[in-house]
């Protein structure tokens, strides 16, 4: 019933960290051609708040951050590159 990136904010985040490895892993030996896209930032429903929020992969931003992720979205661009 969430919107993609709904779904992905509201997981642990020691999931989300796993979750994109396992899935840019499962494309590059799927699809040669497919890439692993992330938003910068985007509105979310958070369980939590039960209500809108914005989600950020980036720690510069202070509002409502989940700037969790910005590390391992590095590292997840940074071993597909390898």
């Amino acid at each position: 019933g969430m919107d993609e990136i709904s779904w992905y904010v509201n997981q642990p985040v020691s999931y989300r960290t796993r979750w994109l490895g396992q899935m840019s892993e499962w494309i590059r030996n799927h699809d040669e051609a497919g890439y692993l896209c992330m938003p910068g930032s985007r509105p979310y429903y958070s369980q939590k708040s039960k209500s809108m929020m914005w989600y950020y992969t980036t720690s510069t931003r202070t509002d409502q951050v989940v700037s969790e992720d910005e590390e391992a979205i590095k590292t997840t661009w940074i071993n597909d590159n390898k």
